[in-house]
């Protein structure tokens, strides 16, 4: 059985959120953060009620999944993060946004250069206007 400060790390995780963006989306500080995912049970406490719906809200996690004793944590989601139990996760997770914003500002430079020279066709224009308009609409979600 895994504890709860590992849930929430873990929810954080599967949600590719830092500390910092977990934070921000519930309503407390980073080191609130840090106080719930910490290792160190003399250093630890524990979210009230509310807090952890917001966090299974902001994760997308099943909230009966965050509270429960009785769950476990994905053999595959520790094997595909090994550093899940340290300090360098949310390291790993900067470089992984910073990355994904770097390949991301690449595909839309392709993307305008192909628009220009009027290489984009019927088909994948309409494909392409469609994943504008589901992230934003996901986005006014947020």
């Amino acid at each position: 059985m895994s504890e709860l400060w590992e849930r929430i790390r873990a929810a954080r995780a599967s949600a590719g959120m830092t500390q910092e963006e977990l934070a921000s989306r519930i309503g407390v500080r980073r080191p609130t953060v840090g106080v719930w995912e910490t290792s160190d049970p003399t250093k630890r406490s524990q979210p009230r009620d509310r807090m952890l719906r917001k966090i299974a809200d902001a994760t997308g996690a099943p909230y009966g999944w965050l509270i429960s004793d009785k769950s476990e944590i994905d053999a595959d989601f520790i094997s595909q993060n090994p550093d899940f139990k340290n300090d360098s996760l949310d390291s790993r997770l900067i470089t992984q946004k910073k990355n994904n914003r770097r390949d991301l500002e690449r595909a839309l430079l392709e993307l305008h250069s192909l628009l220009i020279q009027d290489k984009i066709s019927f088909d994948d224009a309409e494909i392409i206007i469609a994943v504008a308009n589901a992230i934003r609409g996901r986005i006014k979600h947020d």
